[in-house]
């Protein structure tokens, strides 16, 4: 009989010290008196140190910590979620506490599951469910369910700003989406930084963010707005290659009954004529903040540019160009390499030969370019001579590998003085070639890369030039 008694024991201890859940013992004071081996796992204990713990150390919902102070016994198994602080980290169990009453004493049993990990998850969910997931802000789910919530009180005063990003579609469709994305970013920033903390910033659309102000007063929307121009203005400063632009339009109710939709339709309207009057100015903006961030990533300084300008011009009219032709011609000169503006700055300096992939990278500035020029009007004319700028003659170039006379004259013009003013040019990877050097050039890439009766009639055209 006892040894079938002690073999019994044995299975049962066992089989407690083996469940993969963690299973606990409190005496009456609800101090650990043992655990199996998955509780002192998620205690991160020995039975020694288990010894000195107590339920009490853990963070416990308010009706168990009551119920604890209270000294009150369970009559039945009950279950609670307790957070655990445990190293740098707390740990969520789910503990059904089951009271045995033996013979000899009183016991509680707590059977635990951990449920960390899904805590966690369900609360990210929650989060995305409520968040924007580039910015961080609240997304537009919430503001409406914020604006419902304010409505069911029509005689609580009440503001709404909206706010629009001019040109992010510009910038996306030219620069690409991870620069559109990092204006997205600046402008939350801005509004996140410029409004009263309990004001509620959301982005409720692509390039649309719309503020929530409980009790806002108009003198108060009125300064945080200048606030934010302010803001805007400063950015533009000290980051001009990344323009931002922003239209704001703004509501408030004091307490007369007007719904939330009325008075976001009305800072709606409001935020849509400041944009009317900003869309062609910030398009010019972005175009001549794009051109100065060019400067930073090109090795032509200004005066180049106006010589560089200059020489195309006078080429072009000594080969016959009309005086129309001539001048866009002196545009494409400014404007040929727009698009390098949207290229990372480790492949532009790039001292050494680049790989495949930079090159590949880097042959990418023309395209980028050619979408700049379309969406402005100043370089509309020009959009198709940027595109095409670095085609070869043999058909080598890129993007579309035309050949001959395929490539627009004046492409064919800018190439050779490009080139020119490249060679006799400081270039910090090479030295700088003599006139005599640089002709020679030319001549050895006639038929190649240049149009050789062209490159024979700017040879002729320098040194009448020159003498």
């Amino acid at each position: 009989m006892q040894k079938s008694q002690l073999k019994s024991e044995l299975k049962l201890r066992a089989m407690f010290e083996n469940t993969l859940n963690p299973i606990f013992v409190f005496d009456g004071e609800y101090r650990y008196i043992d655990a199996n081996r998955a509780g002192l796992d998620f205690l991160e204990c020995n039975k020694q140190e288990l010894s000195a713990r107590c339920l009490g150390d853990a963070i416990l919902p308010l009706d168990l910590e009551q119920r604890m102070l209270r000294k009150k016994d369970f009559e039945k198994p009950e279950t609670f979620e307790i957070n655990y602080p445990i190293g740098d980290q707390v740990k969520t169990l789910l503990l059904n506490i089951v009271p045995v009453k033996a013979a000899d004493q009183n016991v509680i049993y707590g059977i635990g599951q951990e449920i960390t990990h899904y805590k966690k998850d369900v609360e990210q969910l929650r989060y995305l469910s409520l968040h924007d997931p580039v910015t961080g802000l609240f997304n537009r789910a919430y503001f409406e369910q914020e604006m419902s919530r304010l409505d069911a009180g029509r005689n609580v005063p009440a503001s709404i700003v909206l706010c629009d990003l001019d040109g992010l579609k510009f910038i996306n469709d030219t620069l690409g989406h991870d620069k559109g994305d990092a204006l997205i970013m600046v402008a939350a920033d801005i509004l996140r930084d410029c409004f009263r903390g309990g004001d509620m910033v959301a982005r409720i659309g692509g390039d649309e963010f719309a503020i929530l102000f409980p009790n806002g007063e108009r003198n108060v929307v009125e300064n945080i707005c200048r606030r934010v121009r302010w803001a805007v203005a400063n950015h533009n400063k000290v980051s001009p290659d990344l323009p931002l632009s922003i239209s704001i339009g703004y509501a408030t109710r004091s307490g007369d009954g007007k719904n939330m939709n009325d008075l976001f339709k009305e800072a709606d309207n409001n935020m849509y004529r400041e944009k009317l009057q900003h869309s062609q100015r910030a398009r010019g903006t972005i175009i001549k903040t794009l051109f100065e961030a060019l400067k930073t990533k090109d090795f032509i300084t200004t005066e180049q540019v106006v010589k560089f300008r200059q020489l195309v011009g006078l080429f072009g009219t000594d080969v016959g160009l009309s005086d129309t032709s001539v001048s866009r011609l002196r545009l494409l000169a400014q404007f040929h390499d727009i698009g390098k503006v949207g290229l990372p700055e480790d492949i532009l300096f790039k001292p050494g030969p680049l790989t495949a992939e930079e090159a590949a990278e880097m042959r990418r500035h023309c395209e980028i370019g050619h979408r700049l020029a379309l969406s402005t009007p100043d370089l509309f004319p020009i959009a198709d001579w940027i595109l095409k700028h670095h085609e070869w003659w043999n058909g080598n170039g890129y993007p579309l590998g035309l050949k001959g006379i395929e490539i627009p004259l004046e492409c064919r013009i800018l190439a050779i003085a490009n080139a020119y003013m490249a060679m006799v040019s400081f270039r910090p990877y090479r030295d700088t070639l003599s006139r005599e050097q640089a002709r020679i050039e030319l001549v050895n890439y006639a038929g190649i890369q240049f149009d050789p009766q062209l490159v024979a009639r700017f040879i002729e055209f320098m040194e009448v030039r020159a003498g």
